[in-house]
């Protein structure tokens, strides 16, 4: 009822209620009608913000957020966002729960075959079946098994491993029993702490049974030497952590101005080699130029799942730092969250790997032009996004030719779902890469020397190389009288390896007859034209009865 006040027009509330009256496409929107018990609200759902609503039934219970608007005298919620939509009861409840502490809670700079345990234990209410404790950055460690030692009644059938992204580690324990009076202890060997003053978050997620692993409300940290400085690879890892303003030092990947000139959206990035944006209505702050080092004081945000900084205090430390390395990745890497404000490039190693350009558009119908182009090493695609108003000049970056891209990693939403890209800001952040040739080398086709009988659902596995990326591929499958039975790919390449299945049917989804067939590769070069091709047979057979 409270939510119908046409005085609170404008502010962003939560409801929630059961469905009483759920109606599509009026006027290019959707109606939803909670009701609590105290009275209807309506929730208005234009169709053009993406919001899947396939699950919404009458008579379910729903939690809606948004701002209040004022249509001919009556309130109505605006649902703009998939996250705002929520059931109760969604996720398992207690996933997040415990506690953890962390001995020793302070060390000294450059110590090596430190140990550091780490105590666990819940609540009665809540028993933890899974614990993942993320490794700090900076730290020397082996990532053997040997070197984590569990103890504890909670972990007395606890199983463990050690998983590696990206060069950083976590600890993955299952078949937990932690309670308040099961408690577990984690004794992790062999470490060195890092070369630089830092606090170091040994971050902790759990899980109940049948549930995913959550972080809990506050992971432990270690201090490492005497004046310690955040990360910003733990405001990135977790920024909901981080409620009060806090402080970090960074160098300066891309300054003000360049990617937005109606406001300030700069980029830094510290020895943990995360970066996160900064962010600030306005004009563009100068103190945030290329290779300037700055501490910057600020409040942690997330906007559609880019984690920003909003400064209050700006310190220049040097203006004169040298620009980091920018991180190798592979195209298909680089399609990750991880990378969400840290400069890095593709290919991963050039000279052995390129990044061709697969397609090139404008976004925009007047200058300043926008592009996207789209480059794929082999690995997987990736879209770099140039804003007009890095004043990048674009005009040797062709279609079927490689580039060496560099930039900062960037989050943004299709259909309110993640995807990800590189902002180039420089010139020389886009470079030809000059040793690129188109290439029909490499082409093969490998198929399994032994029949498959589709009757019994089986599937044969056809695995193929197209050379490099972007060639046109044609799998095609032919009858021993040269009459073909079925096209299974007729496209450009996007992995130069890629492996498909024939589940032994015609084009007319029909399964073919008992006999041996061919299958067909024919990869086209498109610069010059030129072809490869490749044949072997497929065996198909039945039961016998």
């Amino acid at each position: 009822q409270e939510a119908t006040d046409t005085g609170l027009e404008g502010t962003f509330v939560e409801v929630s209620g059961e469905v009483t009256d759920f109606a599509q496409d009026i006027g290019g929107a959707a109606n939803i009608r909670l009701d609590d018990g105290s009275g209807e609200c309506l929730i208005r759902v234009w169709n053009s913000t993406g919001v899947n609503l396939a699950g919404v039934t009458v008579g379910e219970q729903l939690t809606v957020r948004g701002p209040l608007d004022i249509y001919q005298g009556n309130t109505q919620l605006l649902l703009a966002y998939q996250e705002d939509l929520s059931k109760p009861g969604d996720g398992v409840e207690g996933d997040g729960s415990g506690f953890a502490v962390t001995e020793p809670d302070s060390v000294e700079i450059g110590a090596s075959g430190l140990s550091v345990n780490v105590t666990l234990w819940s609540t009665q209410e809540d028993t933890l079946r899974t614990v993942h404790i993320l490794m700090p950055v900076g730290w020397g460690w082996t990532a053997l098994a040997e070197d984590v030692v569990l103890a504890g009644s909670g972990l007395a059938s606890a199983r463990q491993q050690v998983v590696s992204d990206f060069g950083e580690y976590r600890i993955e324990l299952t078949d937990c029993f932690i309670t308040g009076s099961d408690t577990g202890l984690v004794t992790i060997t062999g470490l060195t702490s890092p070369l630089e003053s830092v606090i170091s978050y040994f971050w902790i997620k759990t899980a109940v049974q049948g549930g995913s692993p959550a972080f809990i409300d506050t992971s432990p940290v270690i201090m490492v030497g005497d004046n310690p400085m955040l990360q910003i690879r733990d405001v990135q890892v977790n920024s909901a952590q981080f409620t009060s303003p806090v402080t970090i030092r960074g160098l300066v990947t891309v300054g003000a101005g360049i990617l937005r000139t109606d406001r300030t959206s700069a980029y830094i990035q510290d020895e943990s080699e995360y970066g996160i944006n900064i962010s600030q209505f306005g004009p563009p702050d100068q103190r945030f130029q290329r290779g300037f080092y700055v501490e910057v004081t600020g409040t942690v945000s997330e906007y559609r799942e880019t984690t920003q900084m909003t400064p209050s205090g700006v310190s220049i430390i040097d203006s004169s730092a040298q620009l980091p390395a920018a991180i190798a990745v592979s195209t298909g890497d680089a399609n990750h969250p991880r990378w969400d404000g840290t400069y890095i490039r593709v290919p991963r190693n050039v000279g052995e790997e390129h990044a061709v350009v697969i397609d090139k558009y404008t976004t925009s119908t007047q200058p300043p032009f926008d592009y996207n182009i789209v480059v794929n090493d082999g690995s997987g695609a990736l879209t770099l996004r140039v804003w007009g108003t890095t004043g990048i000049n674009l005009d040797s970056v062709l279609v079927n030719e490689a580039v060496i891209a560099s930039g900062v990693g960037s989050v943004f939403l299709i259909d309110n779902e993640p995807s990800y890209q590189i902002l180039p800001a420089y010139q020389s952040d886009i470079i030809p890469d000059e040793g690129y040739e188109p290439s029909l080398q490499g082409v093969d086709l490998d198929i399994p020397p032994y029949p498959f009988v589709p009757d019994r659902g089986e599937k044969i596995l056809i695995r193929y190389n197209a050379g490099a990326v972007n060639n046109q591929v044609t799998v095609r499958i032919f009858d021993l009288g040269g009459r073909m039975i079925t096209t299974l790919v007729d496209k450009p390449a996007e992995l130069i390896v890629e492996t498909i299945e024939w589940d032994g049917r015609d084009k007319l989804l029909d399964f073919v007859p008992v006999g041996t067939y061919i299958c067909h590769l024919e990869v086209m070069e498109f610069v010059s034209g030129k072809k490869e091709t490749r044949m072997a047979p497929i065996v198909i057979g039945t039961i016998l009865k």
